[in-house]
């Protein structure tokens, strides 16, 4: 009887121990996969480390460049207030056709600067992404330095014209003013009849997806003239877009209208053109 029971213990302690090798083996497996994954996950750190010490380089480098592009900016500006105020003491002292050539010389290279400026100012957009918060201060440059050409462009006209005026002789002032009231019968005045810039020019104002401030830019068309490829021209933004303008129409009163080809006329509003300008992913 001693010996049957030793023998069945030593039976039930043999189980016991296989069980606990195969606990063990079990154990050792969980071990090992939970090393495997402990292993990928810090690759994966590692990878993630690395990528954001990338983004980090990357972010000082985009702010060198727009410090450079606020420098190159603040330049031009400066370049021209000294030339629109070198012009101004010019045309103060009632120089003769000189000056003219002097002003257009300013405009073409305000224009030739102007272009240089959004060249600068589209590549710099075109480093951040859609959805960057930086858009909008790069919209709000763009559209204060086009505001500022355009009023340096006013002051140019005016000054041109009140040039013209004091250095003519009464003599023929008058003759001027006599040949500009003919015919008698004329219903318009001179301010409407005479081919000037401001009566030549229509105001746009347009709206984007990225910027909640509307824009404003001068066509120097007459309205009903100006067509979507002379909008195309003047907003200079890349990419695909869809353009819709404000308008009326007879059935259903004030719409969005939608214009597809370059050659279209765009209808005005008012006396002016109002836009929006939305991106076209090519979801349709």
């Amino acid at each position: 009887m001693d010996k049957d029971e030793l023998y069945n213990q030593n039976v039930d302690l043999q189980r016991k121990l296989e069980e606990r090798n195969r606990l063990l083996g079990e154990y050792k497996k969980e071990l090992g996969q939970k090393d495997r994954l402990l292993q990928q996950h810090q690759a994966k750190l590692e990878e993630a480390l690395r990528k954001l010490s990338e983004a980090s380089y990357q972010q000082v480098d985009l702010e060198r460049e727009l410090e450079h592009k606020d420098v190159l900016l603040t330049h031009c500006m400066k370049r021209e207030a000294d030339e629109v105020t070198s012009y101004n003491s010019h045309s103060n002292g009632f120089l003769p056709p000189v000056v003219g050539k002097g002003a257009a010389s300013i405009t073409h290279r305000g224009t030739s600067d102007l272009q240089l400026v959004r060249d600068a100012l589209r590549s710099l957009r075109n480093s951040f992404s859609g959805h960057d918060p930086q858009h909008h201060t790069i919209d709000s440059l763009e559209q204060g330095i086009s505001s500022l050409m355009e009023r340096l462009h006013v002051m140019e006209t005016q000054k041109k014209q009140e040039r013209r005026v004091r250095g003519k002789s009464p003599r023929t002032q008058a003759g001027s003013e006599y040949r500009e009231s003919w015919p008698p019968n004329s219903k318009l005045p001179h301010s409407q009849s005479s081919p000037t810039v401001g009566g030549a020019c229509t105001k746009v104002l347009y709206f984007t997806d990225r910027s909640l401030t509307p824009f404003m830019v001068n066509i120097p068309k007459r309205l009903g003239e100006v067509t979507l490829k002379d909008f195309k021209a003047a907003i200079d933004r890349e990419g695909n877009h869809r353009y819709h303008f404000k308008a009326l129409d007879p059935e259903f009163g004030t719409v969005k209208e939608e214009v597809f080809h370059d050659d279209d006329a765009i209808p005005g509003w008012e006396g002016k053109i109002v836009a929006w300008v939305e991106e076209d992913h090519g979801e349709n």
